[in-house]
């Protein structure tokens, strides 16, 4: 079984990007990377979908933002 790995840095000295890191490491536990990889798919989902939408917009996953 081989991996590729890809870092994700966060600058904590960042207001935004602590904010983010707080949240995303209380909602993931100890498994970044699964969370991480399963908000990649439903991108990825996401994405593809899109392509076969009328008006081709892409949507977040609460589907509020336009992202075009």
């Amino acid at each position: 079984m081989s991996y590729v790995r890809k870092a994700v840095c966060f600058n904590v000295d960042n207001n935004h990007q602590r904010e983010l890191f707080e949240w995303v490491t209380s909602m993931c536990g100890d498994n970044f990377s699964g969370y991480a990889k399963a908000l990649f798919y439903a991108e990825m989902i996401n994405a593809r979908n899109a392509n076969n939408r009328q008006d081709g917009r892409i949507l977040t996953v609460n589907e509020g933002e336009d992202l075009r």
